[in-house]
């Protein structure tokens, strides 16, 4: 998992959060329903915005 933004760095709208990489069909498939569970982003308790879906590329 990579993390593009820092808290408190702006997003432009579009612009990726993160990206999942694996070396096996397998890990991703699990890296990518972690992801998803662990949605909505929290920061520091509040809930700041839900993100509907993760693209998968």
């Amino acid at each position: 998992v990579t993390i593009h933004k820092k808290m408190g760095e702006r997003v432009k709208k579009g612009e990726p959060l993160i990206s999942i990489c694996s070396s096996s069909d397998w890990e991703l498939e699990s890296a990518v329903k972690d992801a998803k569970r662990q949605m909505p982003i929290v920061v520091e308790g509040m809930l700041l915005e839900r993100y509907p879906r993760i693209t998968e590329l």
